[in-house]
């Protein structure tokens, strides 16, 4: 385990440039940070976006958490920079995570109901 990380896993830096990770961002009202417009991030019953967190906490929440499967990701300072995951998940799995996130929003706003969230990759 990596000693300033609590999790295990390296996240690929690239998927900052993602579109689903854009699409998600922009979805939920988040600028490049992962922030909305008063300093915050987003959740709902599926997943959380929170922006790095600049205070001397100890143990912050992490900076992305995908709730039905427990996956949590942080990085350092802005998404996917010096990131690591609980759990080793690949690039295409990442993305159907972040498709199931984007519906889930909507499903909230607009209310139709999203692909299975709960499915284990």
């Amino acid at each position: 385990m990596n000693s300033m990380y609590k999790y295990d896993h390296l996240v690929d830096r690239d998927l900052v440039m993602e579109l689903y990770w854009h699409n998600l961002l922009k979805v939920c009202g988040l600028d490049a940070y992962g922030m909305n417009s008063h300093g915050k991030g987003f959740e709902n019953d599926t997943f959380a976006i929170r922006p790095y967190n600049w205070s001397d906490e100890n143990d912050p929440l992490p900076n992305f958490e995908y709730k039905p499967t427990g996956l949590k990701i942080e990085w350092y300072k802005y998404p996917f920079r010096a990131s690591y995951m609980t759990k080793p998940y690949n690039r295409e799995e990442l993305r159907w995570i972040f498709g199931i996130c984007i519906e889930s929003v909507r499903m909230d706003r607009y209310g139709f109901q999203p692909k299975d969230k709960t499915r284990v990759l």
